[in-house]
């Protein structure tokens, strides 16, 4: 008997699709009939139930309805738990907003409640048809009666809210209701923050992910997690690597090479260590790895520790690849280290132009033109293309030696070559010139590129004020900026940075405010490039402009840039000078321990007169003795912590200090002698004094 229902169950719902199909206007007649014809086996709730469902399945809500009219009022079968939820869930798959209100509503007037199925086939339906809003409201009804809202409907509300754009809103909605986030839900929007490079987003979505419990995240929610917080250079990426090794994910050396790539663009030297030392303690360490980490290095201008790696490598017998010689030979030639350039060019199998260009480099940075012209004689040789970059890179070594003549015969070879030279080589000849200073030639270049119907740029013009500021003539330096305008060449940060330098040396009162002035004209964000930065905060420190310092400062808070050692150690001077030890501290700990930099003695020297400065010498003894030996003890170093104790009475110390620093061979000068002997003076220690 229970078979033979069973049958007829699934064959009312087989009848009920075919009926609707071919004559829907006799079906819930023909329905109605058939179950009275079999009132004893039929003539039930599951009856009801399944013919409901079958209707709600074909997506036609007008006939459910009527059907359950039929039923209820010619069969007398009651409307049931199951019913209602065959209701509803057709009703909100039609999106039928307010016939679902109504039967919730009519549920209960019978003094029952919508049952957790209820609820979910809600919700399934009308996100179904995109109705965002109207699912959240029954979400938040189903959790305020105490009911849990199961993964499957968390996870479709959170993928509705992407495709919509509203994963923000809902998110927020969700944590309101205490709606705990499934691992779907959680990856999906996790990876929505990291299309849209939202990082606060996809940190708010872990957040309220673990704060319902989810102890351990879903493999597939740390890459976007990872990649967005390493961009920022964000330590809490450390934190999640870690995590996800305790996890045992699997991290593969893609992933790692991601990483490394999105750590050298945050120069997040930290975090990109710590993924070092994963993969060697699993013998992972590849080319891949090896020359996406040498790019890190570099980034951050750590050209020698890039070209270190090159030693690790041949250890481990791996063999680089074309792109790894061309960024060693390219790190070597920046950091002069031309014995490794030598034995990098004997170990490529074949040098393509990029390589040979490289070793040109090199042999500029050691102002060797005759190694640069022997470089470039082996280029031409090995029949490969020879174009005018190649050209360039060779009157660009000629230029910064000095040897203008070899320079000019290189321009002709270029002319009989390429024909009319560009703007490019002129400008690598302008640099030559004005660094050999002299002016009346580089005007007179000047002159030659109009003549050539060719228009100077920035750098023309830049390369011209340089100059003018180096040989002293400050007044030509404003002639050339006037040129530049009234040629239609905007005043750049370069411009700006080289005046801003110049009031080291002319530094009068009617000067400053024309360079302020200059600065404020050109309309510049003073953020955005790091060498303009650290020369206004210089000159502002030199000529106490302190209101202009604070906006400054000010200004690098909102700003968001990932500052370089030399900007860390103008960023400091500059709080330094308003007094805030506070911030002076919070840039030195995000620059060694957040980002894992190392300082060089110049930003610690910064760091321990901020300390001197504010009466913190002792603090600044312990800085300076951690670090030293790493940086490397000089005489400014010593100085500044001489000067700390004398500063305040602290003779003794003082005296101990200059006879460390005599043991390490090195020499003071008359400012701190003169602070040795006041100290001494002060306390009356006349003996100390004759020493």
């Amino acid at each position: 008997v229970h078979m033979k229902v069973a049958s007829n169950v699934a064959t009312l719902r087989l009848a009920v699709q075919a009926l609707a199909a071919v004559s829907p206007s006799t079906m819930v007649e023909e329905i109605v009939g058939h179950l009275e014809t079999h009132a004893s086996w039929l003539c039930n709730t599951k009856s009801a139930v399944t013919l409901l469902d079958a209707a709600a399945h074909i997506h036609n809500a007008k006939l459910m309805e009527e059907l359950h009219t039929a039923l209820r009022d010619h069969l007398a079968i009651p409307p049931t738990h199951q019913v209602y939820e065959a209701l509803l869930g057709g009703n909100a798959v039609d999106g039928n907003e307010q016939r679902v209100d109504e039967l919730v509503a009519e549920i209960r007037s019978t003094g029952q409640t919508v049952t957790a199925r209820g609820y979910s086939l809600i919700i399934k339906g009308f996100l179904h048809r995109g109705m965002l809003a109207v699912a959240l409201r029954y979400v938040k009804a189903m959790r305020n009666q105490g009911f849990y809202v199961p993964p499957f409907a968390v996870g479709l509300l959170g993928r509705v809210a992407v495709d919509q754009g509203k994963a923000k809103e809902i998110l927020e909605e969700l944590v309101e209701a205490e709606v705990p986030l499934s691992t779907e839900v959680l990856v999906i929007l996790v990876e929505d923050a990291f299309r849209r490079g939202d990082l606060p987003q996809a940190n708010r979505a872990e957040a309220a992910a673990r704060s319902s419990g989810m102890e351990t995240l879903p493999a597939f929610a740390y890459d976007p997690l990872l990649k967005l917080n390493v961009s920022e250079g964000n330590l809490h990426a450390l934190e999640l690597f870690a995590e996800m090794q305790k996890a045992g994910h699997r991290i593969g050396e893609g992933l790692c090479v991601r990483l490394l790539q999105r750590a050298a663009e945050a120069k997040f030297l930290r975090f990109a260590e710590e993924v070092t030392r994963y993969c060697k303690s699993k013998n992972q360490m590849t080319v891949s790895l090896y020359t996406t980490l040498m790019k890190v290095y570099s980034t951050s201008g750590l050209y020698n520790k890039a070209c270190d790696l090159y030693t690790e490598i041949k250890e481990l017998g791996l063999v680089p690849d074309s792109t790894m010689y061309g960024c060693l030979m390219r790190f070597a030639a920046e950091c002069g280290r031309t014995e490794l350039s030598q034995e990098l060019s004997q170990q490529v199998p074949e040098l393509d132009i990029q390589n040979y260009m490289s070793l040109i480099r090199g042999a500029g940075r050691d102002k060797d033109v005759d190694r640069a012209f022997s470089v470039f004689g082996r280029l031409k040789d090995s029949g490969a293309k020879v174009d005018m970059a190649a050209y360039n890179c060779v009157l660009d070594v000629c230029a910064s030696a000095g040897a203008l003549s070899r320079g000019r015969a290189l321009m002709n070879e270029m002319r009989t070559r390429f024909g009319p030279l560009d703007i490019i080589t002129y400008n690598t000849m302008m640099k030559g010139v004005c660094a050999a200073g002299d002016s009346k030639g580089a005007w007179k270049l000047l002159e030659e590129i109009q003549g050539q119907g060719l228009k100077p740029n920035d750098v023309t013009y830049n390369c011209m004020v340089n100059a003018a500021v180096t040989n002293g003539t400050f007044r030509q330096a404003w002639e050339v900026i006037e040129a530049m305008e009234a040629s239609g060449v905007k005043v750049d940060h370069y411009t700006v940075s080289i005046m801003m330098k110049a009031l080291k040396r002319y530094g009068g009162p009617r000067e400053v405010e024309r360079i302020l002035k200059l600065l404020d004209d050109a309309g510049l964000d003073v953020c955005s490039e790091e060498v303009l930065l650290s020369s206004v905060i210089e000159a502002c420190i030199r000529l106490r402009q302190i209101k202009r310092l604070q906006g400054l400062c000010v200004a690098y808070e909102k700003s968001g840039i990932r500052p370089s050692q030399h900007t860390y150690g103008s960023l400091i001077k500059a709080y330094n000078t308003l007094r805030r030890l506070d911030r002076c501290r919070d840039l030195w700990r995000e620059m060694v321990e957040d980002r894992g930099m190392e300082p060089n003695d110049i930003v610690l020297g910064c760091m321990l007169d901020a300390m001197v400065c504010n009466e913190r010498v002792m603090d600044g003894v312990a800085l300076f003795r951690q670090w030293k030996d790493k940086t490397g003890a000089n005489m400014i170093l010593y100085s500044t912590m001489i000067k700390g104790f004398a500063g305040s009475g602290r003779a003794k110390e003082a005296m101990e200090m200059w006879r460390e620093m005599k043991a390490e061979g090195l020499t003071l000068n008359t400012v701190v002698y003169n602070a040795l002997i006041d100290a001494q003076a002060r306390l009356g220690q006349m003996d100390e004094v004759a020493v």
